[in-house]
């Protein structure tokens, strides 16, 4: 396979990858998304019954995000996407500065 591209399919929050061969033009497409962890859904719902501020920080595309967020509950103001490792960090360091606990799940 001497070629790939990378678009996306933002009505269905996936990334689509095309494959192709020299010669041959497009051959195939794979569509790649996140799969979101079964309890995830209950337990954002849980920390919010509890007064706990969910925010969600990932380097993915706002697309993938957005759907990710929807699915378990985060609301929109608390998603930011498109960040850099060091931004998430410095995310989290402002939020500290400001008094609030900060906890992470990967």
């Amino acid at each position: 396979m001497n070629h790939s591209s990378n678009t996306t399919s933002s009505k269905y929050s996936k990334t689509v990858v095309y494959v192709g061969r020299e010669g041959e033009g497009i051959i195939g497409a794979i569509a790649i998304s996140d799969v979101v962890r079964e309890d995830a859904e209950s337990t954002v719902m849980r920390l919010k019954q509890k007064g706990i501020k969910t925010v969600l920080l990932s380097g993915d595309r706002e697309e993938a995000v957005a759907t990710i967020a929807d699915t378990v509950g985060i609301e929109n103001d608390f998603v930011k996407a498109s960040l850099s490792p060091q931004q998430k960090s410095g995310f989290i360091s402002t939020l500290k500065a400001a008094g609030h606990h900060v906890a992470m799940v990967s």
